[in-house]
């Protein structure tokens, strides 16, 4: 899934809301990564405020439907990395992700040494990047 973050202008504040949800502990840690940097970068391709609340396993997403929905469904996919794969769907396909195939000999190649590669490619095109199954597509290895 890849998302680049727009330069759109700042919604107005009656257009903000906030919505949490509830995690686990190491879901948390996982979350905010290595010094903070993938909370950092969930909130700069989402363009939206994200914060785990002290002292409780819960995270509040803040900015506009479209921006918490789009945090939430990333920070979800994060989540789902740390037990397992990541699959996306049509509705994703629809709004802001693309399809990179990936033959499965390029994989080592292409998430470069400990991912190395992968995470230099997120940051200098402000993009979210991840190895996925896709719904209703067979895997070919």
């Amino acid at each position: 899934m890849a998302r680049s973050a727009g330069k759109g202008e700042r919604p107005m504040e009656e257009d903000l809301d906030t919505e949490t949800l509830e995690i686990t502990e190491d879901d948390a840690a996982f979350i905010m990564g290595k010094g903070g940097k993938t909370k950092a970068k969930l909130m700069r391709v989402s363009q939206c405020e994200i914060d785990l609340l002290d002292g409780e396993l819960v995270l509040e997403f803040t900015g506009t439907s479209q921006q918490r929905r789009r945090a939430m469904r990333y920070a979800k996919c994060v989540m789902a990395q740390r037990v397992g794969s990541v699959t996306i769907n049509d509705q994703d396909l629809e709004e802001d992700c693309t399809v990179v195939s990936v033959p499965q000999e390029a994989t080592g190649f292409v998430t470069g040494r400990g991912g190395n590669f992968l995470r230099t490619l997120e940051d200098e095109n402000g993009t979210l990047m991840f190895f996925a199954d896709q719904d209703g597509v067979e895997r070919h290895e």
